[in-house]
């Protein structure tokens, strides 16, 4: 998840109901994430990073990082939500 607020607390939720291991990706991680046993880095997505996933799904305001996210899955194969 490339995402760190409400929007991407919802949807995580449900990937961890899923038995998804799920690691979010964000400068700003609500206490809500931080609750849940996720991984976390709370930093800027870094290009490429997305390769070493096999699903990615952005829930950003920021629409460069959104198609960045993107562009980055497409190169590697790996599926991308926007949510």
């Amino acid at each position: 998840m490339v995402g760190g607020g409400e929007a991407a607390h919802r949807k995580v939720g449900g990937l961890l109901e899923a038995g998804a291991a799920v690691t979010v990706v964000a400068p700003l991680i609500t206490d809500e994430i931080r609750a849940l046993p996720v991984r976390i880095f709370e930093r800027d997505y870094q290009r490429g990073e997305v390769a070493s996933y096999r699903l990615a799904f952005t829930c950003t305001t920021d629409t460069e990082v959104n198609a960045q996210v993107h562009r980055d899955a497409d190169a590697a194969g790996v599926w991308t939500i926007q949510i």
